[in-house]
């Protein structure tokens, strides 16, 4: 049985009010989008619609800082040393016009970081597995400023053994972090750099097998390019 913790529920509204990014959501309602990307919940022992986006990657990437990020909140929590999400956390966002016979709500999911320890991995697969045959979208967070990709590339493996029908999104979080290191401007990046983010996503098109219009990248601690982001999401939303 999957187990989610409620850090928040807020309305489509607040999410809005926070990113104006997110506002063609303000027109999802279950009635005006695919029933079927909707899964059925138990919260407080009431049955409720959910549909969820889910944010895996691996331990350090910046899932939580991501989230808060475009969220405009604090409820995930961070941290520079430590992995902090050991569980599935969620904050939910009721929808406008809610008036199925259950209530529904746009979900935006936290998981465990791939890579904590050996002895967790295999458990947190499964609890990745398991929990993207009830998502919509994942968003798969990766660090633009790394070359080692072998875990990230074991875990796509095992995706691929699955049927999904869900929209992959990956997100390379520190792009600003990428050489030549900008010092100039913590908000933007230099043409030298933008060249070398456009071949990093034609590396990770080819490693992952994803089309480079699925691949994102930008800086949750600088909010660099976090809009285009938020906006690959938001088309990912069956509206």
């Amino acid at each position: 049985m999957l187990n989610a913790t409620i850090i928040e529920k807020l309305s489509i509204q607040d999410l809005i009010r926070n990113n104006s990014e997110f506002k063609p959501l303000n027109y999802l309602t279950y009635k005006s989008t695919n029933k079927d990307k909707f899964f059925q919940w138990t919260i407080s022992d009431k049955p409720v619609n959910c549909l969820q986006v889910l944010f895996i990657g691996k331990t350090g990437y910046g899932k939580s800082t991501t989230l808060n990020k475009i969220t405009k909140t604090t409820n995930f929590a961070t941290s520079d040393i430590d992995s902090c999400t050991k569980k599935i956390e969620t904050i939910e966002y009721r929808l406008n016009n809610s008036d199925n016979i259950y209530p529904c709500y746009l979900s935006f999911c936290d998981m465990p970081g791939i890579g904590e320890s050996l002895s967790t991995n295999n458990d947190y697969i499964k609890l990745y597995i398991d929990m993207i045959e009830y998502c919509t979208s994942v968003i798969y967070i990766l660090r633009a400023d790394t070359r080692d990709f072998n875990l990230d590339l074991d875990f796509f493996e095992k995706l691929r053994n699955y049927n999904f029908n869900i929209n992959l999104i990956i997100g390379l979080n520190y792009a600003d972090k990428i050489e030549p290191i900008n010092r100039n401007s913590l908000y933007s990046i230099n043409s030298q750099q933008a060249r070398n983010l456009d071949i990093k996503k034609d590396e990770i098109s080819k490693l992952f097998k994803i089309s480079t219009n699925n691949i994102v990248y930008y800086s949750a601690a600088n909010n660099f390019n976090l809009n285009n982001l938020v906006k690959k999401i938001v088309d990912s939303i069956p509206i």
